[in-house]
């Protein structure tokens, strides 16, 4: 499976983190991941990652994964003054991904927004129902958002590669 990430990575005039020298290093590099749910909404359907795996990957992964967006989110949720446990759920790579599909007129960039807005609901404990089994929890978060969250993830090896490199130059 391709650890699919940032949108013309390693190519000149886009955002850092595509020229970044520990992202460009590290493409083509095996990784192990754990997938520990699964996103829907209407404008995307993601896998979620957790990126702490308690290897040797860990560090590695953790510093490819720098994102403004999530620095955003933990301000947002310090103001909100959320409980330690909850800011905890925004820790860095909290919005890490695999993008499974997005909407025909959609962008890829969306499985990661909508990971982001999980996140938020997560912590500030919004949600409209939630569905239990002993091997998942389904949470829906609103009329257009929803996860299944596996309570044993799974182990993936992944190779780390740009997504759209190909052409895209």
């Amino acid at each position: 499976m391709l650890h699919c990430t940032a949108c013309y990575l390693g190519n000149k005039g886009n955002h850092p983190y595509h020229t970044c020298a520990s992202v460009v290093n590290s493409l083509y590099k095996p990784f192990n991941i754990k997938v520990t749910g699964f996103g829907f909404s209407r404008r995307a359907i993601f896998a979620m990652v957790d990126l702490y795996t308690g290897g040797k990957d860990e560090e590695e992964l953790l510093n490819l994964f720098v994102k403004e967006e999530e620095n955003s989110l933990r301000e947002k949720l310090e103001r909100a003054r959320v409980s330690e446990e909850a800011f905890n759920l925004a820790r860095h790579g909290c919005s890490a991904h695999i993008t499974i599909s997005y909407q025909k007129t959609g962008q890829a960039r969306y499985s990661g927004d909508e990971m982001l807005r999980i996140v938020e609901f997560r912590a500030k404990g919004m949600n409209s129902g939630v569905l239990d089994t002993d091997d998942w929890h389904f949470v829906n978060f609103d009329e257009e958002l929803c996860a299944l969250f596996l309570k044993s993830p799974l182990q993936v090896e992944t190779l780390f590669h740009g997504f759209y490199t190909a052409g895209r130059r």
